[in-house]
This record gives structure tokens, sequence and C-alpha cells, in this order.
């Protein structure tokens, strides 16, 4: 009996997985969660290869919450489909003064003093975008009266695989710059009657909502400057007792929807939602009330809004908007709520991130391998960077 069981751990000793075939890690890996890459990646190199090197190995997942902190070295992640809490190095080395914008399709719009950057966490990709005064009408500081960060949003034009080819943002001026990766500097517009709260790219176009949420301009990039070429006709706000708000812009299920978050006067807690849907199919465009997803889910942070099919989220209930908001005593830090489009009632989630600083949605993905003629230029923006992996560490309990 004693031989059989040194016979059997001397057996398992000499099993060597890295010697596995890549075909077969590659196959594995398509039936598992971004979270079981990630540990796969850390076995060996080859492995590591496998996961983060890939052209068409992604498994749709509920998005994570990502801690908005310069105080650590790491990513702090929380995937609220297992409760459980990541830490993920950071790839750049200066800490201090970075905060997060937002994301978009697993990257981060990521801003540094005067510099400002994307970044793929899983990936450890990091594009470098041309540095914010080289906006035509930057100001004197970055920084407005309230300490708002430039920009208050973002959005970016990928290829087919998701990688980056257009950044476009908003100023907080409420004007708008864009840039190609690889560009040395913005360019830039000015509106002379509107100021914007956010945008998005759809249909080779770009959308801009106006601060107040009553229109939305239609744009077309032509050459080194952006057309005008529609706007939707003035829309009336809703009978709400709070005139503070937030406007994003998302596509969802195919079509175009401004969101507008309502917060309390007194503590600036959300009170409610309110969905238009942006119609082109008359003559002049316009915003009409929705009142359903269908099945579709939202995922919304302080600048980021994310659409999923709720095929993609098991757990989560259809037609609802997932997002974070303080306590009302503050004390109990972040927390997660749903929000019934339908019902128009708001739940308190479990969440294990309640210490989690101004928390941002991510959708957990890799960077994926383009074709050598794609307009991303992926071939040539991941051989800049060469670091040394450092892998997922999973930590059960928040410090």
């Amino acid at each position: 009996m004693e031989i059989e069981k040194q016979r059997k751990r001397k057996r398992n000793e000499n099993q060597d997985w890295s010697s596995l075939p890549l075909e077969i890690v590659e196959l594995i890996c398509k039936g598992l969660t971004i979270t079981d890459q990630l540990h796969i990646g850390s076995v060996c190199k080859p492995w590591l290869f496998c996961t983060t090197n890939k052209f068409n190995i992604w498994v749709p997942e509920t998005p994570w919450l990502i801690e908005n902190s310069d105080r650590s070295s790491q990513f702090l992640f929380f995937n609220n489909t297992y409760q459980k809490v990541y830490r993920i190095y950071k790839p750049f080395r200066s800490l201090h003064g970075s905060s997060i914008v937002g994301s978009f399709r697993g990257w981060l719009f990521i801003r540094n003093k005067a510099k400002i950057f994307i970044l793929n966490p899983l990936s450890k990709i990091q594009l470098e975008l041309p540095p914010i005064t080289s906006i035509g009408f930057f100001p004197p500081k970055p920084f407005d009266s309230i300490g708002m960060p430039i920009p208050v949003a973002f959005a970016i034009s990928t290829c087919h695989k998701f990688n980056p080819i257009t950044i476009t943002m908003v100023t907080f001026t409420g004007d708008l710059a864009w840039c190609n990766v690889g560009d040395k500097t913005w360019k830039s517009y000015r509106s002379q009657h509107s100021r914007y709260g956010n945008i998005i790219f759809n249909n080779h176009k770009i959308y801009a909502v106006t601060q107040d949420g009553d229109n939305v301009d239609i744009f077309k990039i032509n050459n080194e400057s952006l057309v005008l070429l529609n706007s939707t006709a003035h829309s009336t706000h809703p009978n709400i007792d709070t005139k503070l708000f937030r406007v994003y812009l998302v596509e969802c299920g195919g079509k175009l929807f401004v969101v507008k978050r309502y917060f309390s006067e007194i503590m600036s807690l959300t009170t409610t939602f309110v969905i238009l849907e942006v119609q082109e199919s008359c003559s002049r465009p316009k915003l009409v009330h929705a009142n359903t997803l269908e099945d579709h889910i939202l995922f919304v942070a302080d600048n980021t809004i994310e659409s999923l099919h709720s095929k993609h989220c098991p757990r989560l209930k259809r037609n609802c908007i997932y997002y974070t908001d303080y306590s009302i005593n503050f004390r109990t830090g972040v927390g997660l709520w749903e929000f019934s489009v339908t019902a128009r009632t708001m739940t308190r989630m479990p969440f294990s991130g309640t210490q989690f600083f101004s928390p941002c949605w991510i959708l957990p993905r890799f960077a994926f391998e383009c074709d050598s003629n794609c307009k991303c230029n992926y071939s040539k923006w991941t051989k800049r960077k060469k670091r040394r992996p450092k892998y997922l560490r999973r930590k059960t309990n928040i410090v």
C-alpha cells in the first residue's frame, strides 16, 4: 500500500503541465471565465501566452468593479458574481495623482497630472495619448473650481476586436477633443451654443449630449475637423423634484439611449433614472422617453456606463440598472443598488466592497490580437511595452 502511494506521488511530481500542447490549453481557456484564465496564466509562461495573446478567447462575464484610488501599487477589483476581491499590479510607475476617468470594453481611461493614457489592466497594455496641454483651448489649470478632472467623459472607437482606434473626450469646460492612437496632439471642437456632458461612438458617428440632457448633436470626423450632421429636437425635463443630475450615452441592443441619473440635493444620493431613446428615423432626430431596456442590463458608475445582454449575466435581472452609491449615513461606505426600469424601484444588493473608493465598472477582458492591416495597429503598439508579468492574486477579505 505504501509502495503504491509513493509511485503515485512520484508520478504526480514528474508530470510537467507546461508541456501540454498550447492548442489544448487554448481549447480549455475557451470554456473558462476571465478569473480562471488569469489563474491558469500564472502556471507557466506558455500558458500565460495562451491567455493574454490570443484571437478569440473571451467568455462574457458580469462586469467587475475597480477602485479608483492612487494609494496602492495594485488595482483592487470586486467580482460581484463570486463576491470576491482581487488585486492586480499596476503596470505604470506613477501612482500618486492618477485617477480613473472611466472604462469602455475592458479599457481604462486614466489621467495622471498632465498625462492621460488608456490601459487594459489584464493584458498590461498601455497606450499613451497626447498631452492635455495640446488641446487648443486648454485652461491654465487642469482642475475647475470644484476639482473636476479632465476629461469628464470619453469614448473609444474600436475595431472588431475592441482594440482602440480613435479616442474622443469631453473636457470639464464642455468642449470636445479627439485623436487617433499614435497622434502627438489633440484636435479640438468648441460649439458656440452647446456645452456637452457625455459622448459616444455609434455607427461611425459621434453623438454628444448637452449638459442639460435636452439635446444630442451628431458629428462625423472629416480629416482634421468635426462636421455637425444633425441635432435632436429640444426635449422637455420630466417632473422631478431635483435639479442635480448626470447624463450618459449608451448603445443598448442596437438602440441609442440618453440616461439621466438624478441625485438628491442634500446628500447627492441617486433618486431615480430617466431613459430617453435617440430616434433618427424621422426627418429630424428626436429624444423619446423609453420605459424598458428589454433583455438588457445597464451598469452605471460616476463617469461610466456599460450595457450587456441579460444572457451574459444570468444572476442579474433583465431590464435593470446596477449602480454604485454611498450609503445614507456614509458610515457603511459604498453600496451596490438595483434599479428596476419598469417598476421604478431601488433595491440594495449584497456587496463586499463597501470600502472601495469611487468604484468604476469594467468589463474583464484581454486585448485580442488583430490582423496586421487592421486600423488599430495592434502589431505595432504591443511591441512598445515589454513588461515582466505580475499575476493576479485573490484576496477574500478586504483590509
